[in-house]
């Protein structure tokens, strides 16, 4: 008996799968094809499927968002872009569009236009986590560029000097001497090596003073030499230059909890 319930499975199987293939167009069959080959990791394959669909019909936004996710599983991540921007110009209010776009912008280390893009995604698609999660690393990643370009401009923005440079410069180490007899001076400096020697923890975990320290007393560095001798400043300014902010690191797009993992719908 339980050999003729599964014989008679497989028949309303089979028989249910024929229907479907038949009630499909060609282009939703050659989808079909590229979802499973992106579920089994063939992303050549899947991306030659999505193309072949987006042939027989360039109307349809679902292609291009999973020819989008292909490209940019194969890191061809401006094209995976274009892919995504045609999606949208069918249909505007493609949540997910904007979601692959955002990871694909992530992968280029572009964070601003991948942040705006998560913020589009989730005025869409308010309870997605995925595009708050995402939303949330591009934040952050732009943060911390912020913070290292700061860094790198150092007080009075002048870039990545030559600090040995400053060091045989007779007028600013007078300077600097003179500055350190200012007892607040002074005692900014003893607070500073206090909390880096161990003094106190941040309230996150981390190393205790840190940038905020050092940048602070950069800022009031900078401040009285400008105020005491603003033509060294400018002196200082014109002889090691502007230097510009580094390119702001990436983090690996495979690692955001976006849908890219998932094969595309």
């Amino acid at each position: 008996m339980a050999d003729v319930n599964k014989l008679a499975f497989s028949i309303v199987k089979f028989l249910k799968d024929q229907t479907t293939q038949e009630s499909l167009s060609e282009d939703a069959i050659e989808s079909l094809e590229g979802n499973n080959f992106m579920k089994e990791e063939k992303f050549s394959d899947a991306l030659e499927c999505y193309s072949q669909a987006v042939k027989l019909d360039n109307k349809n936004s679902v292609y291009y968002c999973n020819r989008a996710a292909a490209y940019s599983k194969l890191n061809k991540h401006v094209q995976a872009i274009e892919d995504c921007e045609r999606a949208l110009n069918i249909d505007p209010q493609y949540s997910k569009a904007y979601g692959r776009m955002g990871i694909a912008y992530t992968a280029l280390t572009d964070h601003e236009s991948a942040r705006e893009c998560y913020r589009k995604a989730l005025e869409l698609d308010p309870t997605n986590q995925s595009y708050q999660n995402n939303l949330e690393i591009a934040e952050q990643k732009l943060k911390e560029a912020a913070m290292q370009a700061g860094f790198n401009m150092g007080p009075m923005g002048m870039g990545n000097m030559d600090f040995s440079q400053m060091l045989n410069n007779p007028a600013l180490m007078n300077m600097a001497q003179s500055m350190m007899q200012n007892p607040n001076m002074q005692q900014m400096m003893a607070n500073f090596m206090s909390s880096m020697s161990g003094g106190g923890a941040t309230p996150e975990g981390g190393p205790p003073g840190g940038m905020n320290n050092i940048l602070e007393i950069g800022q009031q560095l900078a401040q009285q030499m400008e105020q005491t001798n603003p033509e060294l400043v400018t002196q200082l300014r014109t002889q090691f230059g502007r230097g510009g902010p580094p390119n702001s690191e990436g983090g690996d797009p495979s690692q955001q909890n976006g849908d890219q993992s998932q094969p595309p719908k």
